[in-house]
């Protein structure tokens, strides 16, 4: 039976807006969203991971730069997705798959191929692909909420 739909994802404990940790979350969920933003068109690390433990932090230090992330028409579904249902599309396991499967090549073509090095990386590859590809996979059919859609939803039109 699918999971209903959440239209915004649990609260986080928030710190008072004049608490040094509200400024502390912010900062760190803004160096974390930038990195995952620069990441997009730099492919040196993961841009989810980045934008999920932005929203995470900015949760706890500034819900309302969280819900403009979550909102964003592009990286919004896809976070929302991880954060209400610890899914990930189809579309994106694939993409996460082949980023893998190059980085560990280049890596390892980096490294000069050297046994040990490289095995070790692609152990850890494997391992890590094997989560990705065990994750529960969006249901083909449910619509991952965005503000249109919970309006449309709610009547609102």
């Amino acid at each position: 039976m699918p999971m209903p739909i959440r239209t915004t994802p649990p609260p986080c404990r928030v710190a008072r807006d004049g608490c040094w940790r509200a400024r502390a979350w912010r900062i760190f969920g803004s160096i974390c969203v930038a990195i995952g933003i620069a990441n997009a068109f730099i492919p040196l690390l993961p841009t989810t991971v980045f934008l999920i433990i932005g929203a995470w932090a900015w949760g706890k230090g500034a819900p309302e730069w969280r819900q403009r992330l979550l909102d964003h028409p592009r990286y919004g579904p896809p976070l929302r997705l991880w954060l209400e249902h610890r899914a990930i599309s189809p579309r994106g396991k694939r993409m996460c798959l082949l980023g893998l499967a190059v980085s560990g090549l280049l890596s390892s073509w980096l490294l000069d191929f050297a046994v040990l090095p490289t095995t070790a990386l692609f152990a850890f590859l494997a391992l890590l692909g094997a989560w990705i590809a065990t994750r529960r996979e969006a249901i083909a059919d449910a619509r991952v909420p965005t503000p249109a859609i919970a309006r449309e939803e709610a009547g609102q039109g």
